[in-house]
C-alpha cells in the first residue's frame, strides 16, 4: 500500500492525472485490500477526480471511501475520507463544510503518528484555513481552526492560520 501511495504522489508531481487515475484503479481492483486501504485508495481516487474537475465522478469515489472508512479500524482511513471530502466542497465553493470536514478530520489524527500522513495533516490544515481566511463572515470558523492548529503542534500546521494574529477564542470541538 505505501509503494502504491508513494508511486502516486510521483506521478502527481509530475503533473501526470491519467497515469494516477490509472494507478488508482488497478490498486482499487486486487481482491486484497482491506478496509482501510480501499477507504484510502477511493479518497485518492476522489482527489484525483476533483483535479480533473470531474465532481461528479469525485463525488462517487468520495462516497465509496466514506462507506468503507466506516468498515476501517484506524483512524487514519476515516480522516482521509474527510479530507477527500474538505477537497470537494472547496472545489464547490462551500467554505463552511470544508472547515468542518477538515476539523473532523484534524480531531480523528490528533494521536496518528505515522510519518506518512504528516502531508495528509498540513494539507487538511491549509484546507480549512485557506477556506475561512480572509473573509470576516467566517472569522468564528477561522477561530476554531486557528486554535485547533496552535493546541495541537504535533499536526505541524504550517498555513497561514499560524501567521495571522488573532484572540484565542475557545473551540466547541
Amino acid at each position: 500500500m505505501q509503494q502504491t501511495l508513494d508511486s502516486l504522489e510521483t506521478l502527481r508531481i509530475r503533473n501526470r492525472p491519467k497515469d494516477v487515475l490509472y494507478l488508482l484503479e488497478k490498486s482499487i481492483e486486487r481482491k486484497d485490500n482491506t478496509a482501510d486501504e480501499l477507504a484510502y485508495l477511493y479518497a485518492h481516487q476522489s482527489l484525483a477526480y476533483g483535479n480533473t474537475d470531474s465532481l461528479l465522478l469525485s463525488k462517487r469515489s468520495l462516497d465509496n471511501s466514506q462507506r468503507f472508512a466506516q468498515e476501517a479500524k484506524t483512524n487514519e482511513a476515516k480522516a482521509i475520507a474527510y479530507r477527500a471530502e474538505a477537497a470537494l466542497n472547496r472545489q464547490l465553493g462551500l467554505p463552511d463544510e470544508v472547515t468542518k470536514s477538515a476539523l473532523k478530520g484534524l480531531q480523528l489524527l490528533e494521536k496518528a503518528i505515522k510519518i506518512s500522513l504528516i502531508n495528509t495533516r498540513s494539507t487538511t490544515c491549509f484546507m480549512a484555513c485557506t477556506a475561512v481566511g480572509g473573509s470576516r463572515e467566517n472569522e468564528s470558523l477561522y477561530s476554531q481552526v486557528r486554535t485547533v492548529c496552535a493546541a495541537r503542534p504535533q499536526l505541524q500546521c504550517t498555513c497561514e492560520c499560524q501567521q495571522r494574529p488573532i484572540e484565542y477564542v475557545p473551540s466547541q470541538i
